[in-house]
């Protein structure tokens, strides 16, 4: 049996509509460079944007600047 991920987020934009992003226990880097596993093609976005990490009982949103 395959693990389910007991938090996801799911795509509300254009580029990623629809598209389940499972959350676990490393790191997700979310912005417009190819090398982030969630890339958002919104001019306001920066190359990497966001991280969302695991924390106490659940997860932390943390600004790259």
């Amino acid at each position: 049996m395959t693990p389910t991920a007991t938090a996801w987020l799911e795509g509300a934009s254009p580029g990623v509509l629809g598209q389940r992003f499972d959350l676990g226990a490393d790191p997700i880097r979310l912005g417009r460079s190819t090398s982030c596993a969630i890339q958002l093609s919104d001019p306001l976005v920066s190359r990497e944007h966001a991280e969302i990490r695991p924390g106490d009982g659940g997860f932390v949103v943390v600004d790259l600047g």
